[in-house]
């Protein structure tokens, strides 16, 4: 089967965790056999006038689409505007020769995605459209930015949902919390995201920890992530003098791009006086981010918003535990007390309670399993 996948951005060029999903997908739809072509947006442009980029790698077809470029001061926007006008006819006709049999979209208020359904749409192929979410930006900026956005869930947003042969979501909170899905409940069903759980397995022979002459006996926290206010940091550094208090020796390594926000985090460890606790690793990739994992005693996920939560698989699949926020998307994957730890990261005499407590590595990894990602692209396609 020719299957095209729409997507809003592909590696080495993504702002968030759906990189690596589309990479995947793209991977496991073609190890089954299909045919693929993976049409993206392109948002390091200059001036949004580049040309389309088409080329094949490991028997994939790419198409590279420059989107508008990001005014100053809007780097939320960076996946979310369209192509040109300009491109639209030639990116028809390109669609039109692969003469796909089914699509596969992802990305709610992506106006680029949007674009790609008009044109599928026109064409009479049948789409799996997937959410991962809906845009948070509006709400909290506001203003036009609000009724621009609430324009689009009334007519673009309702057309791209309607017009789907199939509607997924990547976890049952994306389906409850967005109000713009609620009226496709019966049509969605969940197909979550996934790993390869046998990557995580390798075990690595260097602790990267002791580059950073980590006293013995600390303890280490690791979060992975982007550092924004979302990600809850904040949270876990103001739990860190209690922690200290019980006699925890608290390392927090924060592995991940700064949007912005890591000056907000220096003034307040600096105010708690828990500077010296807190490792800023910027983005970490490859064996590092395996050594990370691996040799940390908890990966925490503070996170105020998530709608799934990647990393939480991959610190299962490394044998390490996950404490997470009783929020969002984690609490699909998390059963507390099994196979990860689960807490109000709000309430600090909830989290001291928890100190020690670990839990069993096989019963992480067997979860893992079910999130294989040949499985996933086997359900995507029913």
């Amino acid at each position: 089967m020719k299957i095209l996948l729409c997507v809003p951005e592909y590696p080495p060029h993504h702002v968030g965790g759906g990189g690596p999903v589309f990479h995947a997908l793209a991977q496991e739809y073609t190890k089954l056999g299909h045919e693929v072509m993976v049409i993206y947006g392109y948002y390091p442009t200059k001036h949004g006038f580049e040309s389309l980029k088409q080329y094949t790698e490991y028997g994939i077809q790419f198409v590279q689409v420059p989107l508008l470029p990001t005014p100053r001061f809007t780097s939320f926007l960076k996946t979310v505007l369209p192509t040109g006008p300009w491109n639209l006819s030639k990116l028809r006709n390109i669609i039109r020769d692969f003469q796909p049999e089914k699509a596969h979209l992802h990305g709610y208020g992506l106006m680029f995605i949007n674009q790609l359904a008009k044109i599928i749409v026109d064409q009479k192929i049948p789409y799996i459209y997937t959410l991962h979410g809906a845009p948070v930006s509006a709400d909290k900026k506001g203003g036009i930015i609000q009724k621009v956005y609430n324009l689009y869930k009334h007519t673009w947003g309702k057309f791209i949902l309607d017009h789907a042969s199939d509607i997924t979501a990547v976890s049952q909170y994306t389906i409850d919390n967005f109000s713009e899905f609620h009226p496709y409940k019966d049509r969605i069903r969940i197909v979550p995201n996934g790993i390869y759980p046998e990557e995580f397995a390798k075990q690595i022979d260097y602790n990267i920890y002791d580059q950073y002459n980590v006293p013995e006996g600390s303890t280490i926290y690791l979060s992975i992530g982007r550092i924004e206010r979302r990600k809850g940091h904040d949270k876990f550094i103001k739990m860190i003098p209690s922690l200290v208090e019980s006699g925890v020796d608290v390392r927090y390594f924060i592995a991940g791009q700064d949007n912005g926000y890591k000056q907000v985090l220096d003034s307040l460890s600096q105010e708690l006086g828990v500077s010296e606790r807190i490792y800023y690793l910027g983005f970490v990739s490859g064996d590092d981010k395996l050594s990370m994992l691996q040799h940390a005693d908890y990966v925490i996920f503070p996170s105020e918003k998530e709608t799934f939560g990647l990393v939480t698989l991959e610190a299962m699949a490394s044998g390490t535990t996950p404490i997470i926020n009783n929020i969002g998307g984690f609490v699909d994957i998390v059963q507390d007390g099994k196979n990860g730890i689960i807490v109000n990261f709000s309430r600090v005499e909830e989290y001291r309670g928890l100190i020690g407590k670990n839990i069993n590595k096989d019963v992480m990894r067997g979860t893992v399993q079910y999130y294989n990602w040949k499985k996933i692209a086997i359900n995507y396609l029913g």
